[in-house]
């Protein structure tokens, strides 16, 4: 038997039947779990102290010494079972109904300054179709528009539903510079939330939310574009290729044949946005991933009423263990998070190498594009950049911060992507070399993940047109069966 035990404040259990506030029952609560938690687990005043049986005197060699219970798993696997049907897991965070998620590039562009992230996303609007989302350039224009006239908040109120929703995003851009601009003027930075709300107003500004339905048809009328679109240039080919067949010349020429293996392979839908200059460390990342996505990380929800209650019952009798999986790409808000990899060396070689033509205007560098050596009077014009923002002492201080932010950024990055095809969402690449080297692996990397974009919307279209005849046979059914029960029965009113 156990010594009997007392609490280890008994004058405070005298009156746990009669709190008189909601604080002091909370505290009794809180007093009494702690005292039951102290009890089933053997620790504090019930703490059992190891003796030697030896050493007992007589009256206390009878007792016994128990060892903690054998937990019976099937019974706690019970509890939490029921648990969970009395209290539901509330529904886990979704994205926003504003976002348009359903884009197949949503693209963010990371690493060093000068490893040319503004040449690779120039090249990537031009072949991908996709916007570039610049965030100085989106800053100045909020506050540009914060200059105009009138008050954002009227007018965001008067905005009717069949109002342009264009309007409404400059509307809401507008009122993010007037916040910045407030933020300013009272000498204080401008918060992350409002470069996010930035970002986002620019994103609906380019393109609206569409239902599942919505996007369906769109992708669908895309693809009949493109067929069509293919089949003309397979025509305008084949009424040349007759015409060399009269006058008995060549086959069609090879840079013929690449034309139409390039009109093949290329991918019908094809929008996005690339966001260049942000986030610049890990908290930023996170909530704009949060805007995006609506994910939150599991430690960071609030514990369900249910999680509380299986903790307390856990004291009594434990669940088995949780069975740890392997874990898998999280489908998030950005689809590609591309690094061009250059040291800091590079990136200040890079740098400090530009040089200008006072005169024309136009640049230079001193290695990769050297001015031409036989034009002796524009060696000598040249000068280099006066930019304060890129000179050397602000290069390094900026190379120095990305250093110090980015292994935390990959880290959070290497959570995402798509588990399907074992698509990271980080993606690093070699970034010094040919640029048409780079931007070619990044292409193929592109090219991949489009592939599989456009190959899950057409699944999905091909299931919904599946659902639809399904649909219609059953109508067609049970007319036929309403009709043949008419002929069969005679009593059968019409």
């Amino acid at each position: 038997m156990i010594p009997k035990k007392t609490f280890r404040h008994p004058d405070a259990t005298d009156s746990l039947t009669k709190p008189d506030t909601p604080e002091i029952a909370h505290a009794h609560e809180t007093l009494a779990y702690g005292e039951l938690s102290d009890y089933l687990t053997g620790q504090g005043v019930w703490k059992v102290k190891n003796v030697k049986i030896d050493n007992l005197r007589p009256q206390e060699a009878d007792l016994e010494i128990l060892q903690a219970p054998e937990n019976n798993f099937n019974l706690g696997k019970l509890v939490h079972h029921v648990i969970d049907l009395k209290f539901p897991a509330p529904e886990p965070p979704k994205a926003p109904a504003d976002i348009p998620n359903y884009l197949p590039l949503k693209l963010l562009s990371l690493g060093y300054t000068f490893s040319g992230r503004k040449t690779l996303a120039r090249h990537l609007r031009d072949k991908y179709n996709i916007h570039i989302i610049q965030m100085n350039e989106l800053i100045e224009e909020a506050f540009q528009l914060s200059l105009e006239q009138g008050d954002p908040r009227k007018s965001s109120a008067n905005l009717e539903n069949a109002e342009n929703e264009t309007l409404s995003t400059r509307s809401e851009l507008r009122e993010v510079g007037y916040a910045m601009k407030a933020a300013m003027e009272k000498g204080q930075p401008i918060s992350d939330e409002l470069y996010i709300r930035a970002v986002v107003a620019k994103i609906k500004e380019f393109y609206t939310a569409l239902s599942h339905e919505e996007l369906l048809a769109e992708v669908s009328a895309e693809k009949a574009k493109e067929e069509q679109r293919i089949a003309e240039v397979k025509e305008k080919l084949e009424a040349e290729e007759a015409k060399r067949k009269k006058k008995k010349k060549e086959s069609a020429s090879q840079l013929e044949l690449e034309l139409m293996s390039q009109v093949q392979k290329r991918k019908y839908y094809s929008k996005g946005w690339i966001l260049l200059g942000f986030p610049n460390n890990y908290d930023q990342l996170k909530a704009l991933e949060k805007a995006l996505s609506g994910f939150v990380p599991q430690d960071e929800l609030p514990v369900s009423d249910a999680e509380q209650r299986k903790k307390r019952a856990d004291l009594v009798v434990r669940a088995p263990p949780v069975e740890i999986v392997a874990r898998k790409l999280i489908s998030g808000g950005i689809d590609c998070a591309i690094i061009l990899d250059i040291t800091k060396e590079e990136a200040l070689r890079r740098a400090l190498g530009r040089r200008i033509d006072p005169e024309t205007g136009i640049m230079y560098h001193l290695e990769d594009n050297p001015p031409p050596v036989d034009q002796s009077p524009l060696c000598e014009r040249l000068v280099p950049i006066n930019d304060p923002e890129n000179s050397e002492a602000t290069l390094i201080d900026r190379l120095t911060n990305y250093d110090k932010n980015s292994q935390e950024m990959e880290n959070w990055l290497k959570m995402f992507g798509i588990e399907e095809i074992g698509m990271c969402t980080l993606q690093k690449f070699e970034g010094k070399g040919p640029i048409e080297q780079i931007h070619a692996v990044v292409d193929e990397h592109l090219d991949r993940l489009l592939e599989y974009k456009i190959n899950w919307y057409e699944r999905m279209i091909e299931e919904a047109n599946q659902a639809q005849q399904r649909a219609i046979e059953a109508e067609e059914e049970r007319k036929n069966q309403e009709i043949e029960d008419a002929r069969v029965s005679p009593f059968c009113i019409k």
